[in-house]
């Protein structure tokens, strides 16, 4: 059909050309095609066989010229029956609705249900969480006023006998050491030998403090598991133990487990994460993996900023942290650069007269020393001393640190007289002190006592001194090396005014290569004196050779410190 016979049919029967074709189709179509098959067998038999087919088509009925599915049935039975179905339909559909509101009523009531019993477990829970802290409290309150307070009362020790606090927290340890009821509440063991290490570890007791923390360690795991947040708490006070004492291994490994729990269990910007981190990076640091502890010193750096603010005192500190790095890798601009912003941060908030802000001092003065600035270095600790001495006391570790500081520099400047007075009431002051501070620390101001003894021309003074410094400083042999290359070339020295040539030798060559290196802890001009003791040896001894490949060292140290 044309176009325009379409448009005029479609017009003639008062409807559009598209319906048209649309309504033509189908069992039209089918009876059309019947009527006109070529094959008299498929065509309809009789003129009245096609009239009925038409007839049904009209009545809705299925037309015999099309193929009778079960599909096409049902629709031309929907057809006939329209109100019928329609009725069905709507029946269905509010069968369906009603259904699915009743379950969904259900999920609802049910999904109540369950918040309700989950909020009742949490009110059981918080409950008997709460008990057993007032319990826990009561226990340690109980420990502390009459184990270790109680040592103070008449009833425990007579007046006069004026009992210390470490005699108090022994007393005290020792009954939960034979307590059956403690042993019976490991939570509350575990709580107690928490508290009683840290304090050992405040005081500088270090094999109380282990014994004490390793076993709430275990206890905690063992009650709590290896994931708890207390678990964890204990495990950090640990980690830190260990630090003190130079077991970086097993301190590394500890806290970095730690660290990564806390991340896991609290997000890795809470405070309690960026500790464990903090810790770790002083390991590392201490272990000699710069370049590690650098990068985690920058991320925490930029959490804390992020987070805390650049004035909060963690943040401050963090800067500092990031300014020692930069120093023991070398890098002395940068890390003054940071060391001071931290110093300017703490003076801002009030914050100088305390132990970080007196540590970045000393810090700073390190940073001119290593570049060749004693009388800067000089300024900022007799700055920094006196009031150490009056806010931290004389015999505080950091205040007895500047003070050893101090008397390096005096000995970089050649003021032996001062720096030897120094170093001896530093050492004194150490041995006073010596359950709060390190050996290491100790084996420093021995060094630098033996050096400006040496310098004086005080050879059997300074051997002692020198060879007790020996064991102390081996202590970080692995990650410093200098430190006992130093001692030993000070005994080298002392062999060479007395003329033991091999003596000497065999002291100051073994560890020669460490005073070239670039994160060695010395300063330019203890690189010099050290190599020039080597060729001073060569002179003396009439090896032209070694004067020249030791001296060509020495003029290279001239120009670049770290470079052989």
């Amino acid at each position: 059909m044309l176009a325009a016979d379409l448009t005029a049919v479609a017009k003639h029967r008062q409807t559009e050309a598209t319906k048209l074709t649309s309504s033509i189709r189908g069992d039209l179509d089918w009876i059309v095609m019947k009527a006109l098959e070529k094959e008299r067998s498929r065509r309809y038999e009789t003129a009245n066989g096609l009239a009925r087919d038409v007839e049904r088509f009209l009545a809705d009925e299925p037309v015999a010229a099309r193929p009778p599915s079960k599909l096409y049935r049902f629709q031309k039975m929907a057809r006939r029956n329209k109100l019928a179905f329609a009725a069905g339909a709507a029946v269905l559909l509010a069968l369906v609705a009603g259904l699915g509101v009743s379950t969904w009523f259900f999920i609802q009531e049910k999904a109540a249900r369950r918040r309700a019993m989950a909020a009742e477990q949490e009110q059981t829970r918080s409950r008997q969480r709460a008990e057993a802290s007032e319990k826990q409290a009561r226990s340690i309150n109980r420990f502390l006023t009459k184990d270790v307070l109680g040592q103070a009362t008449p009833e425990q020790n007579a007046r006069e006998k004026n009992v210390t606090i470490i005699e108090a927290l022994n007393a005290a340890t020792r009954r939960l050491d034979q307590s059956a009821e403690y042993r019976q509440q490991p939570e509350q063991e575990a709580s107690l030998r928490l508290a009683v290490g840290t304090t050992y570890l405040e005081l500088g007791l270090m094999s109380e403090a282990e014994r004490n923390l390793r076993a709430s360690v275990k206890l905690r795991r063992s009650v709590l598991g290896p994931q708890h947040l207390d678990t964890l708490a204990a495990q950090h006070e640990l980690a830190k133990l260990l630090a003190h004492q130079r077991n970086w291994e097993e301190g590394g490994r500890l806290i970095r487990e730690t660290w990564q729990g806390r991340q896991r269990l609290l997000g890795a910007e809470d405070h309690e994460t960026l500790d464990s981190q903090e810790l770790y990076e002083e390991i590392l640091l201490e272990g000699g993996q710069l370049q590690e502890a650098e990068t985690i010193a920058r991320q925490i750096l930029q959490i804390r900023e992020r987070v805390r603010g650049p004035d909060d005192p963690d943040t401050i500190s963090a800067v500092g942290d990031l300014g020692v790095v930069l120093e023991l890798r070398g890098v002395y601009a940068e890390g003054e650069h940071y060391l001071r912003e931290a110093l300017t941060r703490f003076q801002r908030i009030g914050f100088a007269d305390q132990e970080d802000g007196f540590i970045c001092a000393k810090e700073i003065a390190m940073m001119r020393l290593y570049q060749e600035d004693p009388a800067a270095a000089e300024k900022v600790l007799l700055e920094a001393l006196p009031r150490a001495r009056r806010q931290l006391g004389p015999d505080h570790r950091v205040t007895l640190h500047i003070q050893r500081t101090l008397a390096r520099v005096y000995a970089e400047e050649g003021r032996f007289v001062e720096a030897e007075a120094l170093c001896k009431e530093t050492l004194e002051a150490r041995r006073r002190a010596k359950a709060n501070l390190d050996a290491i620390g100790t084996g420093y101001t021995l060094l630098y006592l033996g050096r400006v003894l040496v310098e004086q021309g005080k050879l059997d003074q300074a051997g002692p001194f020198l060879q007790d410094a020996m064991p102390l400083l081996r202590e970080d042999a692995a990650v410093k090396p200098e430190l006992t290359a130093q001692a030993a070339n000070w005994l080298g020295a002392i062999q060479i005014g007395r003329k033991a040539y091999p003596e000497a030798e065999a002291l100051m060559l073994p560890g020669a290569d460490s005073f070239f290196a670039t994160n060695a802890v010395m300063s330019p001009n203890e690189r010099r004196v050290a190599v020039g003791h080597i060729v001073k040896l060569y002179e003396a001894w009439g090896k032209p050779e070694q004067v020249t490949l030791w001296q060509k060292k020495l003029d290279q140290l001239a120009k670049n410190p770290t470079k052989p």
